[in-house]
């Protein structure tokens, strides 16, 4: 048969919660752990960092596109946050095409810096110029480097 524990001698209280001293401990561990996660938190939240990073990989989709079409890709800046692309025979075309699928828009709180953001990719993947484009947000500006034989740098 088994026993009913009785509940009102001192020994079976101290069985039943913790102690002042250990609930202190394990509070405190806890805050020290949270203390050194939060710096990393906060790099999580870098609206120009993830444009930046977003950005890239949409170069790479442009290029890309460029390279299996056998066309040349056009990217223009449309508003302060917004890039669109076109396509033709060449990126000195008169007439190009509208390229729906290859929109690129920053994450809120980022934006482009400058007014003539153009640049087109040839039926190779080479762009026509050397440019800097620079990302912005409330804090940081990140800049990405577009050479003429492809590559990408970030400043």
């Amino acid at each position: 048969m088994l026993s009913q524990k009785n509940f009102t001698t001192r020994e079976s209280k101290k069985e039943l919660g913790f102690t002042l001293i250990e609930m202190l401990v394990s509070i405190a561990i806890i805050a020290i752990i949270s203390a050194m996660a939060a710096p990393a938190l906060l790099e999580l939240n870098d609206p120009s960092n993830d444009g930046s990073l977003q950005f890239l990989g949409y170069v790479r989709n442009v290029k890309t596109r460029a390279m299996s079409s056998i066309s040349a890709v056009t990217v223009s800046k449309t508003s302060n946050n917004t890039l669109t692309a076109t396509s033709g025979t060449s990126c000195d075309a008169s007439i190009q095409e509208p390229e729906s699928r290859l929109n690129f828009t920053l994450p809120k709180g980022a934006n482009f810096v400058g007014n003539d953001i153009s640049f087109c990719f040839n039926q190779f993947g080479l762009t026509d110029s050397n440019f800097v484009i620079s990302i912005q947000d409330s804090d940081s500006i990140d800049e990405i480097e577009l050479m003429f034989g492809g590559a990408v740098i970030t400043r």
